[in-house]
């Protein structure tokens, strides 16, 4: 049984429960007028509720005018009150087939804190399109024809339903394998993720803390050690682990894998937790369209095992959202606020630790989960307040020890591009540039269902309304970039796969089977082309990282030396994971550098994408390295599409110090001389 659209928690004192049952007992009596049943005295069906479950005695539902009621249970409705365009409605237990009397007393209520039984919601009407599901063409036979026979049928498709909302589905692997084909195509990372794969690389391995990277190269904004501390703990069992299978372990890029298979297996974790509280409210068919819908399109996936604070704070996202639904399924209106209460916690946490700006989507989920009643005004504003207040505090411990300063990184991002306004000077995008470039982008094939799907999916509009908002309110902000609305995604993908699974289920009952099967072949087909649209994207993206492939490369041509790395080769692709430890190896990336200020010698080596600044000072390339330039034209006209049409550039170079002029640079000392 949904959590209703609004609810509230009555937790009174005794002298105000007795005034509210006598009250709402003379209220039903008066409006209960069904001829057909039994006028069973709404005081005692009350008391008898109360009796029932102290804490919990009345569950009241809102619903819309024309809207289905509580979809099952023991209980039955004894009555409905109409007010304007809302209907209130309350659901009780069966109250005994005797009325009350001193003749017949009634029986004895269990002690406060035993445990109760209340009717359980019966589960949502599914399928055989996914995992676990009840024939309905069995159910409808059933029902038509009455048969004896029917009602094994049924208790045995019961019974498997209830087995399948317990077993593992294989739809729910494929989040899984699509995160691990980014992550084997794209092992290195960029310059948005270098904090927090420096910082987990600092704390796995450096125990001198004045070592740490951080230190050295701080960014333009701090950032929290926390998720690259939290990250370590999961991922050091791991990382110890494969080293054990490892030949050498000089270069750590199996350490490498390890931290991000252990963020992305964090992400797919709460994918797979959102599916099935969309199964358990929606069906199979929601969660298997929701977890494939996922997998096929890029951005998600592909940014799901990279250390971005937005990374990170997805994980919250995708926990809290899974609260939030598991409340609406749950019967006991006292639990599911407890639960929306959980979620926000998460999302406050999250927030206050990763990224600041996800207040733009506490904001409206707040003022939706307020204006419907499913959590009461002053313990929800006590709750955020006390959370964050502790969260702030344990931040502001935990990295002011690592950055050396009282500090709140969070405090200072939201200064920096709020009050300074400095984001924009990264680049400024049109207002409307999230609904005409970004979400089309990012969502594929699923963007043009998505105005229906927030319209006709009212249960989700708690969550699809203030995601909306969300992607509105962030459009003021002059600079924009995809990564900033990663929460709304799998929200808006929820409210798709529920909608195309009912049109699936509404075509059940098509009496033409060509219209069915066509309607079936369109969807599939829809995920096969997405799916292929990215794995041509993640092809693409393999080719972003030229300075770690030259690293890699250079490891493997020569035995030694001392390397220099360029800025633009450091920001793509090239961490402390990738570094040799073992040999004779020294590496630096102070920017424009010609000879190592601590040696006062020349580098052997320099990575860079200019190399005329080297080869003009007796510097010669050795090798290059590719990368990505665009889509190949002429091959998408000629139907050559595999492998995926790419158009490739030379991007960077490893020049090679000459012997005569390395002795000439080992007499150069003078500060002058260091920088190009």
């Amino acid at each position: 049984m949904c959590i209703p659209n609004c609810a509230c928690a009555l937790s009174f004192d005794r002298v105000f429960r007795s005034l509210f049952v006598a009250w709402a007992g003379l209220l039903v009596e008066s409006i209960n007028t069904d001829p057909d049943e039994a006028r069973t005295p709404g005081l005692f069906a009350f008391r008898d509720a109360l009796d029932t479950d102290r804490d919990l005695f009345v569950k009241f539902r809102f619903l819309r005018k024309g809207e289905v009621g509580h979809p099952g249970g023991a209980g039955r409705r004894i009555g409905d009150w109409k007010v304007g365009s809302w209907k209130l409605n309350a659901t009780f237990p069966e109250p005994p087939s005797v009325p009350h009397s001193d003749a017949s007393p009634r029986k004895a209520s269990p002690p406060r804190g035993a445990k109760r039984s209340l009717p359980h919601p019966t589960p949502p009407r599914e399928s055989t399109a996914g995992c676990g599901g009840v024939s309905m063409g069995r159910r409808k036979a059933a029902a038509k024809n009455k048969e004896p026979s029917a009602e094994p049928a049924q208790r045995a498709g019961d019974a498997k339903q209830q087995r399948g909302a317990r077993a593992w589905c294989w739809v729910e692997a494929v989040p899984v394998a699509a995160m691990l084909m980014h992550l084997l195509l794209c092992p290195y990372t960029k310059v948005e993720e270098s904090f927090g794969m420096q910082a987990t690389h600092d704390l796995l391995y450096v125990r001198n803390m004045t070592q740490f990277d951080h230190l050295r190269y701080p960014g333009v904004v701090p950032r929290s050690f926390l998720g690259p501390l939290g990250l370590t703990v999961l991922s050091f069992p791991v990382a110890r682990l494969a080293e054990v299978f490892m030949e050498d372990t000089c270069i750590r890029t199996h350490a490498l894998f390890c931290v991000r298979l252990v963020l992305g297996l964090l992400h797919c974790a709460g994918l797979i937790s959102v599916g099935r509280e969309a199964r358990r409210l929606f069906g199979d068919e929601t969660r298997s369209l929701f977890l494939l819908l996922t997998a096929v399109q890029f951005h998600g996936l592909y940014y799901a095992s990279r250390t971005l604070p937005n990374s990170f704070a997805m994980v919250g996202v995708l926990f809290a959202l899974s609260l939030f639904l598991s409340a609406e399924r749950h019967p006991y209106i006292a639990h599911s606020i407890r639960l929306v209460h959980r979620g926000l916690r998460v999302l406050t946490v999250t927030c206050l630790v990763f990224r600041a700006d996800l207040v733009v989507l506490i904001v409206p989920l707040l003022a939706s989960f307020l204006a419907t009643y499913r959590v009461p005004f002053v313990a929800t504003c006590t709750l955020g307040i006390t959370t964050g207040l502790a969260t702030i505090l344990v931040s502001t411990l935990v990295d002011s020890l690592f950055w050396g300063r009282p500090i709140w990184p969070e405090g200072e991002v939201l200064y920096f591009n709020t009050v300074l306004n400095k984001s924009s000077e990264w680049g400024v995008m049109p207002f409307l540039w999230y609904f005409n470039v970004a979400l089309p982008k990012a969502l594929l094939a699923a963007y043009p269902l998505v105005p229906l799907a927030v319209w006709r999916v009212r249960e989700l509009h708690f969550l699809t309304l203030p995601a909306v908002a969300f992607v509105l309110l962030y459009s003021f902000l002059p600079h924009k970039e995809l990564r900033f609305i990663f929460y709304a995604f799998p929200v808006l993908n929820l409210a798709v796969a529920c909608l195309v699974a009912r049109c699936l289920r509404a075509a059940s009952a098509w009496r033409w089977a060509w219209l069915r099967q066509g309607l079936v072949v369109c969807v599939y087909g829809t995920l096969l082309s997405c799916a292929g649209v990215t794995a041509c994207l993640a092809y693409a993206s393999s080719w972003n990282y030229p300075g770690g492939d030259a690293l890699a490369v250079l490891h493997r041509s020569k035995k030694g030396g001392a390397v220099h790395i360029d800025t633009g080769p450091s920001m793509e692709g090239i961490t402390r994971f990738q570094k040799n430890y073992c040999g004779a190896w020294s590496y630096d990336k102070t920017p424009h550098l010609l000879v190592n200020p601590e040696t006062g010698k020349a580098f052997d080596f320099h990575i860079t994408f200019d190399p005329a600044n080297y080869t003009t000072r007796g510097y010669r390339t050795i090798f290059n390295v590719s990368a990505f330039q665009g889509p190949d034209v002429p091959r998408i006209k000629h139907l050559d599409l595999w492998p995926p049409p790419v158009a490739l550039k030379t991007a960077a170079y490893v020049v090679e110090i000459s012997s005569s002029s390395s002795s000439h640079f080992q007499s150069i000392v003078s500060g002058q001389d260091f920088t190009i």
